[in-house]
């Protein structure tokens, strides 16, 4: 299966914050940034948006806890 990966946009929307706000975090240094880059932008996977959503103290759209 392959994981699901998220525009700094779709990111953004997922968490409930602007995409200025996310993209303001990882460049203050108060992120790490996401997984990965392509292309020199950054694309996240879920659990970079559950890291993300965490700092922003917010739960992300559609995401719930899974027992695996």
């Amino acid at each position: 299966m392959t994981e699901q990966l998220y525009s700094t946009i779709e990111a953004a929307r997922l968490i409930g914050v602007t995409e200025y706000r996310l993209v303001y975090a990882h460049r203050a240094g108060h992120l790490a940034g996401p997984s990965y880059k392509v292309a020199n932008r950054r694309i996240y996977t879920e659990s970079d948006i559950e890291r993300v959503a965490e700092y922003f103290k917010k739960q992300p759209e559609g995401h719930h806890d899974r027992q695996n």
